[in-house]
């Protein structure tokens, strides 16, 4: 697989790259029509990760949760090498209390980036919040 000048695989960077991009149109007040674009960048091209990983984010941020998952999902079947896209799902499922799913998507962004601390962080709460206590603990 190619790579970026820092070793980044350019799959992986396009979807952190699209991320940023959500949150720049959030921060200017046009995540609207951030949505729609990236909705016609899905539907030209449904395999594109980083489209649906944003396109996800976007949803999420708009508060259309179900949506949301449905195109992370996408997007993590996609691009299963991926942080972002697993960490981003398990939030949303966790945040509508499911927990088992969340769970799956955590351990997987966890496989991929075993040391970044939000990840961990968010799959030790919800194993807390799943009362396996001393499990969470040993992702901390």
């Amino acid at each position: 697989m190619p790579r970026s000048p820092r070793g980044k695989p350019w799959p992986l960077l396009a979807v952190d790259i699209a991320l940023r991009g959500v949150e720049a149109a959030a921060a200017a007040g046009r995540l609207p029509e951030a949505l729609r674009r990236l909705t016609e960048q899905c539907a030209a091209d449904p395999f594109n990760a980083a489209a649906q990983a944003a396109r996800g984010a976007a949803l999420e941020r708009l508060g259309r949760h179900e949506d949301a998952v449905d195109a992370l999902d996408v997007a993590v079947a996609l691009a299963p090498n991926a942080m972002a896209p697993a960490w981003l799902l398990g939030t949303v499922l966790a945040r509508s209390n499911r927990l088992q799913d969340a769970e799956t998507a955590l351990r997987q962004a966890h496989a991929v980036a075993p040391d970044n601390p939000q990840v961990s962080n968010d799959l030790a709460a919800v194993l807390t919040r799943m009362h396996r206590h001393r499990e969470a603990g040993t992702i901390l």
